[in-house]
């Protein structure tokens, strides 16, 4: 009798998960810096895959996941001057570029059929690194960066059923996070603000 019910109890579990709905998305995050780095590096553009479990009732669907991308922002002109301890300092940056893991918590509320209010949290860990050279009096040094950020990531937007089980989506979000190190200084915060179209495929 144990084993039955134990059996009938994984099967139940089984079938759970495999009713269970599904979503692939992929989704471009555009991150417009807020804080001091706009001075140095433009919007940071980053492609992200993400992979959704979701449950729904009535007309909410909530879901939750993770996603990983990679941010790539170019420098704001060839050539940065600084005034630093009354002299002027030259920089020049390369690229800058982030790998992004981020955990994704969210709601879906569906306005009509093909229509649905998105909002939801991120917790979001970077692995950021760029180059910079620094020019003063005829000499040159070569400095880098390697930083970890953590930080929390609110959004909100709107989702359109393109066909089927097809959709896509505009969400704005605004990216708080503190920094490991760095150029910066030592837990200093950064803040980007953004959208992010998505296509995003259930199953």
């Amino acid at each position: 009798m144990k084993k039955l019910l134990f059996l009938s109890t994984l099967f139940f579990i089984g079938q759970s998960l495999i009713a269970q709905t599904s979503q692939v998305s992929f989704e471009t995050y555009f991150e417009f810096p807020l804080d001091e780095q706009k001075d140095y590096f433009n919007v940071a553009i980053a492609p992200t895959l993400g992979y959704f479990s979701l449950d729904s009732y009535k007309r909410k669907t909530s879901k939750w996941g993770f996603e990983l991308g990679l941010s790539k922002a170019s420098p704001v002109a060839d050539t940065i001057l600084i005034e630093k301890d009354n002299n002027t300092e030259k920089r020049v940056y390369q690229q800058f570029q982030s790998i992004n893991l981020q955990i994704s918590k969210g709601v879906e509320f569906a306005l009509t059929s093909r229509i649905f209010l998105t909002y939801g949290l991120q917790v979001s860990f970077r692995y950021v690194t760029y180059d910079f050279t620094i020019i003063e009096n005829n000499y040159a040094s070569e400095e880098g960066v390697l930083q970890f950020r953590g930080g929390i990531i609110p959004k909100a937007g709107l989702k359109f059923k393109v066909f089927n089980e097809v959709y896509i989506g505009l969400e704005s979000f605004y990216f708080l996070s503190v920094n490991s190190a760095g150029e910066f200084g030592k837990d200093t915060f950064n803040s980007y603000a953004g959208i992010s179209p998505s296509l995003s495929i259930r199953f």
